[in-house]
């Protein structure tokens, strides 16, 4: 007598080899993501942030852990600070004086001094070096309060402090903009020294002496967010 397999047995073999096959990688895929190595990771930065280190912190993850999905958003430091609060972002870089209070852990990302931009022929142009008191009346690009008020007041109050009246002659909203009313010779502007380390058309950039707050990032989370990929990602970025 011969056994031959029935078209039944044929169908039950073929799903029984895909159920086993996907059972395999379901259980694969759940360690990788109790481990931090599969899932989805939510990150908002400030604009400045990628001038200091980011791309290439973002670049390295990216790289180790090819399974996870990075999703990206520039926004303004008050809006990052709401959205890690509320858990639609995992993971902010915003620009403070301080850590960020109000129940999330932090740490700082990096830090630098600012350097002065000036237009050519600007008056300052030939400085080696730039004292707070050369500002005094002279025509400053500035950025609205509203991106980071602890940083906008804690600017005015150098001035104040050093007998400085700059005038602020007009707000630009991004690095780009600074960079072309500089060049159009509307004014010169404070900008992050990496910022300064691409030459641009018309404009030259001059060291400042002490006298400001740094340009400060810090990373900003919610303590037990219960996301493996952060935990991952900040054993590896720290």
């Amino acid at each position: 007598r011969s056994v031959r397999i029935t078209g039944a047995g044929l169908l039950l073999q073929e799903r029984g080899k895909r159920l086993v096959a996907d059972l395999e990688q379901l259980e694969r895929q759940v360690r990788l993501a109790a481990a931090g190595h599969l899932g989805r990771l939510a990150v908002g930065f400030v604009g400045i942030a990628t001038h200091m280190g980011l791309p290439a912190v973002l670049r390295s993850f990216s790289r180790s852990e090819p399974e996870v999905d990075l999703h990206l958003e520039e926004l303004p430091s008050p809006a990052l600070l709401e959205q890690v609060r509320s858990g639609r972002l995992d993971l902010g870089y915003v620009r403070g004086i301080e850590p960020p209070a109000g129940g999330l852990s932090s740490r700082a990302f990096a830090s630098e001094p600012y350097v002065l931009a000036v237009p050519e022929g600007h008056p300052l142009q030939g400085r080696k070096v730039v004292a707070l008191e050369d500002l005094d009346r002279q025509a400053l690009l500035f950025f609205p309060r509203g991106f980071s008020p602890p940083i906008h007041d804690a600017l005015l109050r150098a001035f104040h402090d050093a007998s400085v009246r700059p005038r602020l002659v007009q707000e630009a909203r991004s690095l780009q903009a600074e960079m072309a009313l500089v060049a159009a010779g509307i004014g010169a502007c404070l900008v992050a020294r990496s910022a300064a380390s691409q030459p641009r058309e018309g404009v030259s950039f001059l060291p400042l002496a002490p006298g400001l707050p740094p340009v400060s990032v810090f990373e900003v989370w919610q303590p037990e967010s219960g996301n493996e990929v952060l935990e991952r990602f900040l054993r590896a970025s720290g």
